[in-house]
């Protein structure tokens, strides 16, 4: 059952299903990718959490289009006043007890360990806004900032970060650690960083820039590494391991930010290219699901309201789809499960799948229609035989003659491991629908071929 499977690409990889949706290939198997249990919602739809441990105990910080709110792994408070204007979509990043935050409009904010957040005291740093924060070392990053300079042209390729230890103070001075500098060679503007091993990977549309701390006197250096890739937003990549995973305009990659691979084939590339609403790029999300080691890629679908998945399972290096709607997510680190966000619901994830943005999560396995034996005679399927964890999975049989016509021929609730059919036909073909968790790890369809010679 290790099998990709993609609507109208890369179906030769898959000999024996035709659509698995929100469905997760496992070892032994096919399961379930998801589930959600509801924290609280909040009162805007939630763009962006942050996790930090502090010595208080864990924190998750959420982030709407305005708003804030702590989430203290049990209750879920709105920090006021809103420290957002309408009209970003803001990021966070941690500082020891504090919390930073940007969304390229206003001036970044910090919290200091209470109370609201209050703009960032950047001493002459010369920006007032920036793309994303990304703590490295004792130092913050900020990227793609804008500029009080004259003339400069460049405030979409331009990285700062404050001097050590000292995240309110930006001015190059020779009796600090602050800095700058220009990625002339990027090839376009920054759209977001995600730390790749000791590094931090900078990206554009199409090309990656490795920021490196190599110490003073010149803290960072900087080294366009890679072009033919990139990504969307500052959320539409994620680390796994010593690894980033992520989406942009050329498609879906892997990159250790010195070689990379486009995940998919050209098919799977011009069918996701039609699919995705680039205009939304600030909301696509991608994080790692650490409980089925599958990267998730969600994003809103193009001319519609809905939102489509892509799973990449690691261990096994294929995809499944799904239909289910993420727009922020963090790793289990400081509390014990993931965090997502659906809609304005904070959720837990876990494998215990309930109810996702008010509808229920129904996953689908469909075979192709398949012609046991030779396709030289009719045959008799005496049964279906299913192995497995398959409680609340419905089992759902088709038959096709020689001139392709089609007729249901069984259905049954709660698939059993033998389901009996009794029908003669050309070709079968089996649909399993759960609401709930299940794991499929062997299926066998048993009769005879008929007498009839075609």
């Amino acid at each position: 059952m290790v099998v990709g499977v993609l609507p109208a690409a890369m179906n030769e990889e898959a000999p024996v299903w035709s659509d698995l949706n929100n469905v997760v290939i496992e070892a032994a198997g096919l399961g379930r990718p998801l589930g959600a249990e509801l924290i609280e919602s909040v009162a805007e739809d939630v763009s962006y959490i942050l996790q930090m441990k502090a010595t208080a105990g864990p924190r998750a910080f959420i982030s709407g289009d305005t708003g804030t709110w702590m989430y203290d792994g049990t209750d879920i408070t709105a920090v006021t006043p809103f420290p957002f204007t309408t009209g970003g979509k803001p990021t966070l990043e941690s500082w020891g007890t504090w919390c930073l935050g940007t969304n390229n409009l206003d001036p970044p904010k910090v919290w200091k360990n209470g109370g609201a957040f209050v703009n960032l005291g950047i001493t002459n740093g010369n920006f007032t806004k920036c793309k994303q924060f990304i703590r490295r070392q004792p130092y913050v990053l900020a990227l793609s900032t804008d500029t009080t300079l004259a003339g400069d042209t460049t405030a979409g390729c331009r990285v700062r970060w404050c001097s050590d230890d000292n995240v309110e103070m930006w001015e190059v001075k020779p009796e600090n650690t602050a800095g700058d500098f220009e990625i002339r060679d990027i090839t376009g503007e920054i759209r977001g960083g995600c730390p790749i091993g000791d590094s931090v990977a900078i990206y554009s549309d199409e090309a990656v820039t490795m920021a490196t701390y190599i110490g003073p006197p010149y803290v960072f250096s900087f080294v366009t590494t890679l072009r033919g890739f990139g990504i969307y937003a500052p959320k539409s990549v994620c680390a796994v391991g010593r690894l980033n995973y992520g989406i942009g305009p050329q498609g879906i990659f892997q990159t250790d930010g010195y070689s990379f691979q486009l995940l998919g084939d050209d098919n799977f590339r011009k069918w996701l290219k039609d699919l995705i609403d680039e205009t939304k790029r600030d909301q696509i999300v991608v994080f790692h699901n650490e409980f089925t080691d599958t990267v998730h890629f969600h994003f809103p679908v193009k001319g519609t309201s809905n939102w489509s998945a892509l799973y990449w399972k690691l261990d096994v290096n294929k995809f499944t789809t799904g239909d289910v709607r993420c727009n922020a997510a963090v790793e289990r680190e400081v509390f014990n499960v993931p965090l997502v966000a659906v809609g304005k619901d904070i959720c837990r994830l876990t494998r215990d799948v309930q109810d996702w943005d008010g509808q229920t999560v129904i996953s689908t396995i469909k075979t192709k229609w398949t012609d046991c034996e030779t396709n030289g005679y009719d045959k008799w399927l005496d049964h279906v035989f299913l192995n497995g964890f398959l409680d609340n999975v419905d089992i759902e049989v088709w038959a096709e003659d020689i001139d392709q016509n089609q007729w249901e021929v069984y259905r049954k609730q709660d698939a059993a491991r033998q389901n009996f059919v009794l029908q003669e036909a050309h070709k079968f073909q089996l649909t399993l629908t759960a609401p709930d968790d299940f794991h499929l790890s062997r299926v066998r369809f048993m009769g005879e071929v008929g007498a009839m010679s075609l």
